[in-house]
């Protein structure tokens, strides 16, 4: 089992995280206190100067001068003798440079994202190793990401992406974690339009995962992929979370037996199953097609979501397309099924599957039609012309949009 290495930074994330979860979900009767202390001692324990501050900002933490002080010198301290160093005349400009990488790391370990910027600003980049960059790069996404920063999370992630061809393969790998795990915490949305996938992030204007477009979810599911047998991005996600929301996606993503491939990719990944009930018991159902198992299934899926910010964030997403993957995959086994037979056999009110159906149909998920008198459903077959229609239609919507896009621009 591999250790979890999870920046301070990022534990600090999660217990505030937690602490809200908890104190949302009581309506502001829990009591914070086990959380405020959990904190402190992350906040101690590494000297995190930078983190104290934004938690006696948001009103988790109180202002302790005292601590404060402590912290800050400590930082202030290290750093001071790095400035020493600097100031060694007989120091080559590698040398130099290597130095203020270090200072900027301290900086960075601290939470103080403005400080290390820049001491960022003032390192002459081409006498660091691009992997080096990169690793800093990290970093300050992780720091975006305690502090919410869409802003600052896009402009790194763009960074990591200038020099994608320059680092190893595993900081590659690394760099399609942190595109997916911006996507999945809402820092970031994606054209689905565009074929590119590590091109087609775009920042995100509104709130809330951008796993609720399918397409997204997709794209999302074909990068945890890719990276579940390189998976190294400890620092930021433990390995058993990942693996988790991984597979999940996948499940729901890929075909049957493209996902057992996937299971073969990586022995790690077999050990977290076999150690997680609720996943192996998610994965047998549909491999096996235990259609009277799914609303038992779901409340597995939801509970082993439960345990973290980030598989909160999956959860709603994950949940609504198993069970999507489970109507289409009965759909399959019969020339023309009726809902209540299908209701029956998945265990579900009739009109909750119906509603279920017609949103698959409408989304154009499943090309069925629905004979309302008697619920009797029938696969619609499309055939060429009717693709192209389709393609001509959706070519079409978009031009206009564009037109109308441009037509306000010069309105204004």
């Amino acid at each position: 089992m591999r250790s979890t290495g999870l920046d301070p930074i990022v534990a600090l994330k999660g217990c505030l995280c937690e602490g809200a979860h908890s104190y949302g979900n009581s309506c502001g009767k829990t009591d914070l206190t086990t959380f405020q202390k959990e904190a402190l001692e992350l906040i101690e324990q590494h000297c995190l100067p930078g983190c104290y501050d934004f938690c006696t900002l948001i009103g988790f933490l109180d202002l302790d001068p005292q601590i404060m002080s402590a912290l800050r010198k400590q930082v202030d301290d290290e750093v001071s003798d790095i400035d020493r160093r600097l100031n060694d005349k007989t120091l080559t400009d590698i040398d130099i440079a290597q130095l203020k990488v270090t200072k900027m790391k301290r900086y960075l370990a601290a939470g103080l994202r403005t400080e290390a910027q820049t001491v960022l600003d003032e390192i002459h980049i081409p006498l660091v190793s691009n992997d080096a960059i990169f690793s800093c790069y990290l970093s300050f996404l992780r720091l975006a990401y305690f502090y919410h920063d869409k802003d600052l999370y896009s402009v790194y992630l763009q960074r990591c992406k200038e020099i994608l061809d320059k680092v190893s393969y595993e900081n590659k790998s690394i760099h399609g974690f942190y595109l997916s795990f911006g996507l999945i915490m809402g820092f970031l949305d994606m054209n689905v339009e565009d074929n590119d996938q590590y091109n087609a992030f775009t920042y995100k204007q509104s709130s809330g995962t951008a796993l609720d477009k399918y397409g997204i979810m997709t794209r999302v599911a074909s990068l945890l992929h890719a990276v579940v047998p390189t998976y190294s991005a400890e620092a930021l996600l433990p390995y058993e979370d990942f693996i988790v929301v991984a597979l999940l996606m996948n499940l729901v993503v890929l075909p049957r037996k493209d996902f057992l491939t996937l299971l073969q990719t990586s022995s790690d990944a077999l050990t977290i199953i076999s150690s997680t009930p609720y996943l192996t018991d998610a994965i047998e159902c549909v491999q096996q097609c235990k259609y009277s198992a799914l609303n038992e299934t779901l409340l597995k899926i939801y509970s082993l979501c439960r345990r973290s910010s980030f598989l909160r964030m999956c959860s709603a997403v994950i949940t609504k397309e198993y069970r999507a993957l489970m109507i289409k995959q009965l759909l399959r086994s019969y020339i023309n099924a009726s809902i209540p037979q299908l209701a029956a056999a998945l265990k579900m009110p009739v009109d909750i599957l119906q509603q279920e159906i017609e949103r698959l149909i409408i989304t154009k998920r499943l090309t069925y039609r629905i004979d309302q008198p008697t619920g009797i459903m029938e696969e619609v077959a499309v055939d060429d012309y009717d693709k192209a229609y389709l393609a001509f239609l959706h070519s079409s919507t978009r031009l206009t949009k564009k037109l109308d896009h441009i037509r306000k621009l010069l309105c204004e």
